[in-house]
């Protein structure tokens, strides 16, 4: 070998080290930044989270509601039933209350094991999403992006995922289903797999039986055969459970499930979409964006899963966005797919871009998305970790000593609505939930019974 060629091989040698470590230098800054940005949101929702998971009180109004069911299968109760004086049945599923209640078998009962549901789902929801955006792109360098932003939509949401709820359950059931499918194709063992993630979800909370059927929709579309096991995988679970629901609760099941949710749901709130807008602008901007791009920058039949998705994420969202119930809570289903999607979108035109391009690189990919994060912070920093709020709640800290206190010194039979925790520790006979808290009031809010103060 020549010296010529030697140092020809040489220098080729050195351009493309040094090109590699200009470009890993710029996407290392660029993640830097982002993850500089992100950190001080995270410490502080961590901080946030563990505090409030721990509290021994609720936190929020729906919580002693989640906390009786729960009990009621500690107890060997069925959760459904007639409405009486000491317990009123959520309109929900029972995926909440019969896992709290096996879990308050394990560790005893209590606001946090309930809380821990919650924030555990968090974490399902980040992994699933990662999954999804890491098999889409083949890229690893960004697939945390998601679950950050997802952490900083819990503020405008008044910090509902750190309080007991089926939102975040179900939502985390549900696109795992979405990841499977999708990911992974029409096969049996997939589609198998997917309903059963579906089922559950539909456990928690009825509004994920839609988005089911736009998953089945979908499948009917690539492969009937494996329509048919993931409309098999979801029967099998939820008809066993729906028999024995009712025969446990003589028919109330469908009444508390089915018939109250969807006399709610007729009376709408024209609110829906003023309330996207002001809540959470950039969920709202990406699930629009998502839905135009998607479909166009995917291929073959999959492109066909993206408006069956976006049209039953907009139904639930709508529909349940009601005048009596269904807060802020029923934008979820806009909003995490707003801050999931557009990676996804990121992933798909990578992939399209390196078939023509073949020079753009992965590193380039995770510079866009670094970018695109970096816009998502700016709008979505609609409060600041510096502003040290308290993570505590004294207002609630000192009412719930008081409480205690009351019915501790009381003789007799008492009536305490919406504070299960209390009567249970004291040994009192349970009230119902239906209830609503003025100044330290508790006022009966259920029909057909006549207010009651304490």
């Amino acid at each position: 070998m020549t010296a010529m060629s030697i140092k020809s091989i040489g220098a080729t040698l050195s351009d493309l080290c040094c090109d590699r470590v200009v470009r890993f230098a710029v996407v290392g800054m660029i993640l830097a930044a982002g993850m500089w940005v992100a950190f001080p949101y995270v410490r502080y929702w961590f901080a946030l989270a563990m505090s409030r998971v721990f509290e021994p009180y609720p936190i929020g109004w729906l919580e002693p509601l989640f906390f009786k069911s729960a009990l009621r299968v500690f107890d060997g109760l069925p959760i459904y039933g007639p409405p009486a004086i000491d317990y009123i049945a959520p309109i929900y599923g029972p995926g909440i209350g019969t896992v709290g209640g096996l879990l308050f078998k394990a560790f005893g009962p209590g606001y946090s094991i309930l809380r821990i549901v919650s924030v555990a789902s968090i974490g399902v929801l980040a992994v699933a999403s990662g999954l999804w955006i890491k098999r889409t792109s083949g890229s690893w360098l960004y697939c945390w992006i998601p679950a950050v932003l997802i952490l900083m939509l819990d503020r405008p949401m008044n910090y509902w995922f750190m309080r007991v709820n089926v939102d975040i359950p179900y939502l985390c059931l549900a696109f795992t289903g979405f990841f499977l499918v999708y990911s992974f194709g029409p096969r049996r063992s997939t589609a198998i797999a997917a309903g059963l993630a579906m089922a559950l979800a539909s456990l928690f909370k009825q509004n994920a039986l839609v988005m089911a059927i736009a998953v089945a929709v979908y499948l009917f579309l690539l492969d009937k055969k494996a329509c048919l096991c993931y409309i098999a995988a979801m029967a099998s679970l939820l008809i066993p459970v729906a028999i024995v629901l009712h025969f446990s609760s003589h028919g109330w099941f469908w009444t508390i499930t089915g018939i109250i949710p969807m006399e709610s749901i007729t009376k709408r709130d024209v609110r829906w979409f003023a309330s996207l807008r002001s809540v959470f602008l950039p969920g709202l901007v990406g699930f629009v964006l998502s839905a135009v791009l998607l479909p166009i920058f995917d291929e073959g039949k999959r492109r066909l899963f993206w408006p069956l998705m976006v049209a039953a994420m907009i139904a639930v969202s709508y529909k349940t966005f009601a005048k009596d119930g269904g807060g802020e809570n029923c934008l979820l289903p806009v909003f995490v797919p707003g801050i999931i999607f557009p990676f996804l979108l990121i992933g798909l035109v990578s992939r399209r871009l390196l078939a023509r391009i073949p020079r753009i690189e992965s590193d380039r990919i995770a510079m866009a998305a670094a970018l695109l994060f970096l816009l998502f912070v700016t709008p979505a920093g609609q409060w600041k970790p510096a502003e040290r709020k308290a993570v505590t709640i004294p207002k609630y800290a000192d009412f719930n000593s008081r409480i205690r206190s009351i019915v501790a010194e009381t003789e007799g039979s008492i009536f305490v609505g919406a504070r299960p925790d209390v009567l249970y520790n004291e040994g009192r006979p349970q009230n119902f939930h239906q209830t609503t808290l003025y100044e330290g009031t508790f006022r009966c809010t259920a029909t057909g019974s006549p207010d009651t103060s304490l």
